[in-house]
């Protein structure tokens, strides 16, 4: 019997897993940011994770500034 039980938790788990990682991908990396300070407190560990946040935010403000300039001219 522990092996059905033990593959209902594994199935539960996964399940689990990926309702969070729907929730995360909803969120707009600011928010993410934000959510990691709530947390682990302001520019407090998640270093890498910072970091790739950082980037992605920095690639959306480029990209609206190029579609800035081409609207202005």
């Amino acid at each position: 019997m522990p092996v059905a039980k033990s593959r209902t938790q594994r199935e539960q788990h996964r399940q689990e897993a990926e309702a969070r990682q729907e929730e995360r991908n909803a969120r707009h990396p600011r928010e993410q940011l934000r959510l990691l300070d709530e947390r682990l407190g302001k520019d407090q560990g998640a270093r890498r994770e910072r970091a790739r946040l950082a980037n992605q935010i920095e690639k959306e403000n480029n990209t609206k500034k190029k579609e800035n300039k081409k609207n202005d001219s």
